[in-house]
């Protein structure tokens, strides 16, 4: 009996591995950032971290944070991937008008844990700005890559 326990306990595991680690679902709704006249460039050499930049072509002002929020597609559906316990942003509002760019690194291992190999997106909010004045209006664009970097 305890032999087939332990069988049992073996098989399960192996099925656990190649499972989601993720709950939550997402909803989010990612416009073409192309379409915004924004252009997203990453970079992916160094171990664990992802350089990306952020730069403007269009007539709009927009602001942007440093903060992010990063996803896992798992049989056609983004999950979130939560923090690590007791990670914070800093709230810092950056400024994007046209031509400007804005660069972000992040490391990875840092800030989540236990990422299993897969597909990713990073997921930035972006607000519209006239005349110096948030108008209320935002939008989510993203980027996809593979992870670990190869």
């Amino acid at each position: 009996m305890r032999t087939l326990a332990i069988v049992c306990l073996i098989v399960i595991s192996i099925i656990l591995v190649g499972c989601n680690p993720f709950d939550e679902k997402t909803d989010q709704i990612i416009e073409s950032a192309t379409d915004r006249a924004i252009e997203i460039y990453y970079d992916t050499e160094q171990e664990g971290t992802i350089k990306y930049a952020i730069t403007s072509r269009s007539d709009t002002d927009y602001e942007l944070g440093s903060s992010f929020r990063l996803e896992y597609l798992d049989n056609e559906e983004w999950y979130v991937v939560p923090f690590k316990p007791r990670i914070v942003s800093n709230m810092v509002e950056i400024q994007l008008k046209k031509g400007d760019t804005r660069e972000f690194e992040t490391n990875l291992p840092n800030l989540f844990s236990n990422l299993p190999d897969g597909h990713y997106r990073i997921i930035k909010k972006v607000l519209v700005v006239s005349s110096y004045k948030l108008t209320g209006e935002s939008f989510n664009i993203a980027f996809e890559f593979d992870y670990p970097f190869e």
